[in-house]
């Protein structure tokens, strides 16, 4: 079993490091309207989340999927923020509208914290 200190200073390595930002994305769809952008959030420790933005007439959807943060660095505000950060680069998008499924009850909580009950 990990030393509790080493996995503490992991944590805020996690909480302190510079997110990674990956961007794919289609020009059009096959109707010739904007297509998808695909971004991946990704921190240390594989620690992560993914997200598709879709253009839908006058709102732009964010469907958020495949949160991941290992269980010993859960219920430390680290999928907390990757939802924040993964907000806020949609929204440079044009995102006006957060979709996703929650499949365990620690997302449910985390889901929760950042746009309240």
């Amino acid at each position: 079993m990990e030393d509790l200190e080493k996995q503490n200073i992991k944590i805020q390595e996690i909480l302190g490091a510079k997110p990674e930002i990956k961007i794919e994305n289609s020009s059009r769809n096959v109707k010739g309207l904007p297509g998808w952008i695909r971004l991946d959030i990704l921190l240390p420790y594989s620690c992560k989340i993914s997200g598709i933005i879709h253009p839908r007439g006058n709102l732009t959807e964010l469907y958020a999927g495949n949160l991941e943060v290992p269980e010993k660095f859960q219920y430390h505000g680290i999928g907390e923020r990757l939802i924040k950060i993964l907000i806020g680069e949609a929204k440079k998008y044009g995102a006006n509208v957060f979709r996703g499924h929650v499949i365990s009850q620690g997302g449910l909580r985390t889901i929760i914290k950042v746009f309240g009950k």
